[in-house]
């Protein structure tokens, strides 16, 4: 299966999190700490990456992903966006900065 980041503390909910979620492991990371995001991420494969809706720090969270992603070995990313990015909705350009860091700068597929 996979390794699920989430945001939950060690203990009892971490047990039903895995058995829900279908995650071989868990590991426990925070968007606004890059250094957990690192060991979070440390030798996967590829990343699943579903934002955080209505963040004012959406963009930056997104983008510290990518960035923890590549030295981690992922060599595989996939971002859950909108449809039209570029539409006059702050929640949906909030996606552009980190789409165009995917196809721009990235060796990530």
């Amino acid at each position: 299966m996979g390794r699920g980041c989430a945001r939950v503390p060690a203990g009892p909910c971490k047990g039903r999190y895995r058995s829900r979620q279908g995650a071989t492991e868990i590991a426990i990371g925070d968007l606004r700490d890059p250094e957990s995001l690192h060991v979070a991420l440390e030798g996967v494969d590829g990343v699943f990456y579903i934002r955080p809706h209505f963040l004012e720090d959406e963009t930056v969270l997104g983008l510290r992903v990518v960035e923890a992603a590549e030295p981690a070995g992922a060599r595989r990313f996939a971002f859950s966006s909108v449809m039209h990015p570029a539409i006059p909705l702050s929640h949906h350009r909030a996606k552009l900065p980190l789409e165009a860091a995917l196809v721009q700068g990235s060796r990530l597929a």
